[in-house]
């Protein structure tokens, strides 16, 4: 995943500033109203880089979220 910091001052346009690469994902299981994490990973230092470039969407996070039900 990329993550942008971005600034927009008083009457003006989003400004990227820096860009973050990163990840996380995980998974769990569900006894009775109770979640508990089995495993799980994130990207251990991501670092943020300057950036000039504006994002661009080609997908929504809606569109992978997957639940198991055991």
């Amino acid at each position: 995943m990329q993550m942008w910091f971005m600034f927009k001052p008083d009457g003006g346009q989003w400004v990227p500033l820096k860009k973050v690469n990163w990840n996380w994902h995980g998974a769990g299981t569900l006894s009775g109203t109770n979640w508990t994490i089995t495993s799980s990973y994130n990207s251990p230092t991501p670092t943020a880089m300057d950036n000039t470039t504006h994002p661009e969407w080609s997908d929504n996070v809606t569109n992978h979220f997957v639940l198991h039900k055991m």
